[in-house]
């Protein structure tokens, strides 16, 4: 596929928000676990998206 130099953009819809939203709940969790598990050693986080 040829490059036209055109730009696309998308928009997440109300369905694609819910699901993204699910699925950084089910992550964080999973974070939670590994922590409480100490499987994540020393991690330090940057503050902020």
């Amino acid at each position: 596929m040829p490059l036209t130099g055109r730009y696309h953009y998308y928009r997440l819809t109300s369905f694609g928000q819910r699901v993204a939203h699910a699925e950084a709940q089910r992550l964080a969790q999973l974070v939670q676990i590994a922590q409480v598990k100490r499987l994540l050693g020393s991690v330090r986080t940057q503050g902020g998206v």
